[in-house]
């Protein structure tokens, strides 16, 4: 439980969780390199790459869909094509 505490507060402050991350996790706990990248890669909110500078979300369950939500992402999706 520990370990997924720490993983949480390294991406937290970074962002993100790198390979030097991880490593220098495993060396100051003294656990195996393989033991921290099971835990990141089971757990899906664990980001192994940066971010992206901003991120939309559209809710697309059944009440947002008949409210309109289709429409609204194919609108995002032409208005921020080709943006990074």
């Amino acid at each position: 439980m520990e370990l997924l505490r720490e993983l949480t507060r390294l991406q937290h402050e970074h962002g993100w969780l790198s390979d030097e991350r991880l490593r220098a996790l495993a060396e100051l706990r003294n656990v195996p390199l393989y033991r921290l990248e099971g835990l990141v890669s089971f757990y899906t909110h664990f980001r192994r790459t940066p971010p992206p500078r901003v991120a939309v979300q559209v809710c697309r369950d059944l009440s947002c869909c008949l409210a309109g939500s289709p429409a609204l992402i194919a609108e995002l999706r032409d208005e921020f094509r080709g943006r990074d």
